[in-house]
């Protein structure tokens, strides 16, 4: 059995589906170490 390579727009929405998730998970990272950084800072007492 041969392996059927699927329509153009298919690869096309897994590929768009594929680079929103990725986006997605990076941003929530770079959220997560913004959010980190900025409690760090404002947990820290006045000299």
């Amino acid at each position: 059995m041969r392996h059927r390579r699927p329509p153009a727009a298919e690869r096309v929405a897994l590929y768009a589906f594929r680079a929103a998730r990725a986006g997605l998970t990076l941003a929530v990272l770079a959220g997560l170490l913004a959010l980190t950084v900025a409690l760090c800072v404002l947990g820290d007492p006045a000299p």
